[in-house]
This record gives structure tokens, C-alpha cells and sequence, in this order.
């Protein structure tokens, strides 16, 4: 899973241009499954598990702060700024305003569905 999750984050952020909003869709659902194995891994009584779990996090972490530094460089702009940018849709076409709030609606979804999770258990 793993491997097959950072080939998919690595082919969104090297790819020019907006993804679709199929492949980020289809991102947000990886990254969704990717963090409830690791969750289910930190969780177990293996302590091999739980290495494996702080492993793959860091690879992830690591992959993610090297794009987004990566983005800064090409951009000249700092997190803060890119950030900024990122939520400002007025400059962006429609199909990448479609993406953007396609994404940004599924990760309100997975925040929904994993709040009700967590509060069922209680």
C-alpha cells in the first residue's frame, strides 16, 4: 500500500498542470485508506507494526515536505504565501475551482465520517 500511495502522490505533484478531479478524488481516498493502516498499525500490540506504522508516516511526511518545498522554489514563494494562493479560486479556472472544492468536499466527508466513528466508540 504504501509504495503504490507515494508512486500516486508522486505522479500528482510532478505532473504540470491541476489533476483532475478524478485523480484527486482517487488521491483523497488513498490517503484516506493509507492513514487507517497506519492508525490500525500504531494501534496493534506488535511493536514490529508500530515501527512499520512510524516508518511509513516519516516517508510520508518526508515526501510531502520535499514537494511542497519544491513547489515554494519553483513559485518564489514561501508556505504561508503558497497557501494564500491556494485558497484564493478567483485566478484559477473553472475546472481547477471544481477540483479544488471537490477535494476540499471529501476531505469534509472523511472528517465527518471519522468524527462519527470516533464518537460512536465513546
Amino acid at each position: 500500500m504504501t509504495k503504490k500511495y507515494i508512486d500516486n502522490l508522486n505522479k500528482i505533484f510532478d505532473t504540470s498542470g491541476v489533476p483532475s478531479q478524478e485523480k484527486l478524488t482517487n488521491l483523497m481516498d488513498e490517503s484516506l485508506e493509507f492513514f487507517r493502516e497506519v492508525k490500525s498499525k500504531m494501534e496493534s500490540d506488535d511493536p514490529v507494526k508500530r515501527e512499520e506504522a512510524l516508518k511509513e508516516t516519516l516517508e510520508i511526511k518526508w515526501l510531502l515536505e520535499s514537494k511542497m518545498q519544491s513547489l515554494c522554489d519553483k513559485t518564489g514563494l514561501n508556505m504561508s504565501q503558497l497557501a494564500a494562493l491556494a485558497e484564493n479560486t478567483s485566478r484559477m479556472s473553472p475546472e481547477e475551482r471544481s477540483a479544488i472544492e471537490s477535494a476540499k468536499a471529501k476531505f469534509q466527508e472523511i472528517q465527518d465520517s471519522e468524527f462519527l466513528q470516533n464518537k460512536t466508540k465513546v
